[in-house]
């Protein structure tokens, strides 16, 4: 700029900085989506392990109390409130509202996604980097996010992120499309095999622990007839 502007420094015509403003303002959205489907799974995990460890307990007070010599009547007053509160669980923490909320934002949140890092592609519908493009982005995310239960909207509105939680806007992939595979793709793809392979190992592992129990009530129980234990 002449007249002492700020010379040597790049400035942005108003279409690139409608775009930045706009692609700042859609991936906020992404990732507020992201970590409101974080928060409700971890709820609804808690919830199953609360749930099974309370009915393993119950369990176990409850067997405690029609063997145990003393104090019986307390062991299955334990047994019987903590098997009791399992429905309280379930209803408020993993029922199936729970489990399809979690799933529809994390939906949302990667639909929005697709949706930047197709505009940083200049794929179809965003070939040409003008005003109607980013138009076209403001409107395929707002239909994306509008039909949903006034429950789920209320908590996306109560949703913020903190300054670690932020990411920065992917880059533009424009003379480089195939970056899109790359980096739109391939993480995902990457994640799904790590997922898979803890998955099989803990199946593995779990199996073993049951070929144990297996064996060992399988031992204990003729033991039991023979020694009267």
């Amino acid at each position: 700029p002449s007249g002492g502007g700020v010379a040597g420094h790049a400035m942005l015509n108003p279409t690139e900085k409608n775009e930045k403003f706009v692609l700042e303002e859609v991936w906020t959205r992404h990732l507020r989506w992201g970590k409101l489907s974080r928060q409700m799974k971890h709820r609804v995990y808690w919830g199953r392990v609360s749930a099974l460890v309370l009915l393993i307990s119950g369990g176990i007070f409850q067997t405690m109390s029609q063997t145990a010599v003393v104090h019986e009547t307390v062991y299955k007053m334990i047994g019987s409130a903590a098997i009791s509160t399992v429905p309280f669980i379930h209803k408020n923490f993993t029922n199936k509202n729970m489990v399809q909320d979690w799933t529809h934002a994390r939906a949302i949140s990667e639909r929005i996604k697709g949706q930047v890092m197709r505009f940083q592609a200049a794929v179809p519908p965003y070939e040409k980097k003008d005003f109607e493009a980013a138009k076209r982005l403001v409107n395929e995310v707002a239909d994306i996010a509008e039909d949903n239960e006034a429950d789920l909207t209320l908590a996306y509105a109560r949703t913020t992120l903190k300054p670690k939680e932020k990411e920065p806007v992917p880059p533009k992939m424009d003379k480089h499309r195939d970056d899109y595979l790359e980096k739109r793709l391939q993480p995902q793809i990457n994640r799904y095999l790590a997922d898979a392979k803890r998955i099989s190992t803990r199946v593995e592992y779990l199996k073993r622990i049951e070929g144990a129990l297996i064996t060992a009530s399988a031992l204990i129980g003729p033991l039991s007839l023979v020694t009267g234990l």
